[in-house]
C-alpha cells in the first residue's frame, strides 16, 4: 500500500478548530518501515474496521511513522473519522487520534487515545 498526498489543508503544524493535531511527513509505503514499525503497522490494520479506506503512511523527519486511515460512518452519509497512528522509530505508539468529520468536513469530535 502506499500513501497518497493530503489537502493543501492539512500541512505541518495546521489542523482544523477542535482537532488534535499530528505531525506530518513525506509519503511512504510498508517497504520504507523497519521491522518493529512493520509489526506496530500490522497490529494497526488488523484493528480498523473492515470498511477502513488503505492506510496512508508518512515518514516523520525524527524516522518515525504517521499512519492514517479513513472510515466511513455508518448512519450519517458523507461523514467519516480519520484514525491516525503515530509510532517512534523503535515501533512503539507515540499517540493515537480519532478525529470525526462531519459531510461538510468540519471537525465533529476529535479523541485522544
Amino acid at each position: 500500500m502506499t500513501s497518497s498526498t493530503r489537502p493543501a489543508a492539512d500541512v505541518p503544524g495546521s489542523s482544523a478548530p477542535g482537532e488534535v493535531p499530528t505531525p506530518r511527513g513525506r509519503p511512504g509505503t510498508v517497504e520504507d518501515l523497519t521491522p518493529e514499525q512493520a509489526a506496530n503497522y500490522k497490529r494497526y490494520v488488523k484493528k480498523l474496521p473492515a470498511k477502513s479506506e488503505p492506510v496512508q503512511i508518512e515518514i516523520l523527519e525524527d524516522g518515525g511513522v504517521r499512519m492514517s486511515a479513513k472510515v466511513p460512518s455508518n448512519n450519517i452519509p458523507g461523514s467519516y473519522a480519520d484514525c491516525v497512528k503515530i509510532i517512534d522509530r523503535n515501533g512503539n505508539t507515540v499517540q493515537y487520534v480519532k478525529n470525526t468529520y462531519a459531510p461538510d468536513s468540519s471537525i465533529v469530535h476529535s479523541k485522544m487515545k
